[in-house]
């Protein structure tokens, strides 16, 4: 009997002796055959006389029938399972850069593949960026956020002073002078405030101006110095204050305004000067609105500012308020003191002839004054005298005496022969005959 040739052998004739085996890229799975079965597609093999083909490996694949090995997946392509006919191209977001892969690989953030079958992942350009693996596109930076590098996963967020207000940006702006950013990420910068400056870029806050400065609109540059007749005594304010009355300043950038001193005032807002007290006037206080008028007694002749008025010297009197200087008293008073508003009349007995004196003086022996504020004393009158000074009337002559001539200190004796018999006599009488007088001074006979 003959013998049936076994799996993976044949034979196509009669009278042989032993069986063939199957070539390369055939199989034969069954006994006593005459011929051998190709190799399906997805499979292979490599060796004869084999009974089943071999799958091709993940990784690889076979389109063809009767195949002796199986083609590797070109690189961007991969095939995961056994026995297929193609490989499969990566797809978007994936990549693969080797051949003979059973997967592909994930883009990593920072990188996308936007084609099916990429042998690499391209990496996303400045101004954009990937936080996902595996993506196929890459995003814009953000408003307030930039990107300078290529294959970033993040944007960066704009530093303080700085700012962005558009997308996609590889940089982000300085904030202008005038304007400030306190946050990062900001998408604009803010104006400084009043009362605050920024001088140059980038800042993070604005600057308060200093005491004696002002800023008075947003987005300031450069702070402004008060002017004269204003101040700020802090730091940081949007307008000066004018001094107050009694206050002022002649300089620009005061930080306080100065009170005015004695002898001067200012009686208005925003004072640059003092003005000196006028003369008849005084201010012997700082700070003042107005001047006093010098009081009676007292005068200022000074129009360059007095703190005080000066007092009337004796002889002199002032009545009036604000006067320029003082009075001589008249003729027939006098002024004893200081400080006076009227002077006093010269008493009796006393007479005073000429202006501006301080004591009056008394009336001389054959004068007398009975009256008060007189200019000069009257003479005695006949029959009269005064031997003492300072007396406010005459002495009638006494008997046995006369005066026949005005303002006599003395009366005179009657001579002999003659008599006065009444005070006050003005002459003597001469005795009659049959009387006599035999010594001077008889007032009978």
């Amino acid at each position: 009997l003959c013998a049936a040739c076994g799996k993976g052998k044949y034979q196509n004739t009669t009278g042989n002796t032993d069986c063939r085996s199957c070539s390369l890229g055939t199989y034969n799975s069954l006994t006593a055959q005459i011929n051998c079965t190709y190799c399906p597609s997805g499979s292979y093999s490599s060796v004869s006389g084999v009974s089943i083909c071999s799958q091709c490996a993940p990784g690889t694949a076979n389109q063809l029938i009767g195949a002796t090995r199986c083609t590797d997946c070109d690189p961007g392509y991969f095939q995961s399972q056994s026995g297929q006919l193609n490989c499969s191209a990566c797809a978007v977001g994936q990549y693969q850069s080797s051949g003979a892969q059973s997967n592909c690989l994930l883009c990593s953030p920072g990188f996308v593949s936007t084609q099916e079958a990429s042998i690499s992942c391209s990496p996303c350009v400045i101004g954009e960026y990937n936080p996902t693996p595996g993506v196929s596109f890459c995003l814009s930076c953000s408003l307030g956020t930039y990107q300078d590098l290529n294959g970033s996963s993040i944007c960066k967020e704009c530093q303080l002073g700085q700012y962005e207000n558009m997308n996609h940006s590889t940089s982000c702006s300085p904030c202008s002078q005038g304007s400030y950013s306190p946050l990062t990420g900001a998408t604009s910068c803010r104006l400084c405030p009043l009362g605050s400056i920024a001088s140059s870029t980038s800042l993070a806050s604005c600057q308060a101006c200093a005491p004696g400065e002002f800023m008075n609109t947003t987005g300031g540059t450069r702070c402004f110095s008060c002017v004269a007749g204003s101040a700020s005594s802090v730091s940081g304010v949007p307008n000066c204050t004018l001094c107050s009355p009694g206050y002022f300043t002649s300089t620009t950038g005061s930080s306080t305004c100065t009170a005015c001193r004695p002898g001067s005032y200012a009686n208005e807002t925003g004072s640059t000067v003092c003005s000196p007290c006028s003369a008849g006037r005084f201010q012997s206080l700082p700070a003042a609105t107005q001047c006093d008028p010098c009081i009676p007694g007292s005068y200022n002749p000074s129009s360059t500012g007095a703190s005080v008025c000066l007092f009337c010297a004796e002889s002199k009197y002032q009545p009036s308020y604000g006067q320029v200087d003082c009075l001589d008293c008249p003729a027939g008073s006098y002024g004893s003191l200081t400080n006076q508003t009227v002077c006093q009349q010269c008493q009796t007995g006393r007479f005073n002839p000429f202006s501006g004196q301080s004591v009056c003086q008394d009336c001389l022996a054959g004068t007398a004054n009975a009256l008060l504020g007189q200019v000069n004393c009257s003479s005695c009158p006949l029959g009269q005298f005064q031997d003492s000074n300072g007396k406010t009337v005459c002495k009638d002559c006494l008997v046995g005496t006369y005066s026949d001539q005005f303002g006599l200190a003395h009366c005179t004796s009657c001579p002999a022969g003659y008599f006065a018999s009444v005070n006050g006599s003005r002459n003597c009488s001469a005795w009659d005959e049959g009387h006599i007088a035999p010594t001077i001074g008889l007032s009978i006979c």
